[in-house]
């Protein structure tokens, strides 16, 4: 997982000309993405082995919660190809994502007071800055969810979201 992640950054960080160390391997974004990653490993190992490491998780995760502006909940089932593209008031806490899921900053994924599930997001989902995606809803894949938007019903796959409240159009193509 982890080593798609790294490509998948590269790639997008090539693409938009940053090709520097810092920019790819070093910022918030990314150890974010690891300090998840690490988590997860965590997660699936047995307790009588995994508390210490659980324990250096907790104090990963607060720090870069604090010190970042990034939480990611270790209990979300995210697949390879994550990246958060800058720091600061990243909020993803979802029951599964797809493969290759992109955020910008000020984004926040999560459930609504009351709501009785977390969203479901597909393949290929890019999260434009300051968007934010509540309550127990489905998100098809190849969405793109534009700058502020709020979305609060489902989104079908190849369809593009923008307003507030939300106006979901589908994309042919």
């Amino acid at each position: 997982m982890i080593s798609a992640d790294l490509k998948r950054r590269v790639d997008f960080y090539s693409k938009s000309g940053m090709k520097d160390f810092f920019s790819v391997f070093l910022s918030a974004g990314f150890i974010a993405v690891l300090v998840y990653r690490f988590g997860q490993a965590c997660r699936a190992w047995p307790v009588f082995f995994a508390w210490p490491f659980m324990i250096l998780y907790l104090v990963l995760f607060y720090l870069v919660q604090t010190l970042m502006g990034i939480s990611i909940q270790a209990y979300a089932r995210i697949g390879p190809g994550f990246v958060i593209c800058e720091r600061g008031c990243v909020f993803v806490v979802a029951e599964s994502i797809g493969e290759n899921f992109t955020v910008s900053q000020g984004v926040t994924v999560g459930n609504i007071r009351g709501s009785k599930g977390l969203p479901e997001i597909g393949d290929n989902v890019y999260i434009e800055p300051g968007a934010k995606v509540l309550g127990h809803i489905k998100i098809g894949s190849n969405v793109v969810i534009r700058s502020n938007s709020l979305l609060l019903k489902d989104a079908p796959d190849n369809s593009l979201v923008c307003g507030n409240p939300a106006r979901i159009t589908p994309l042919n193509g």
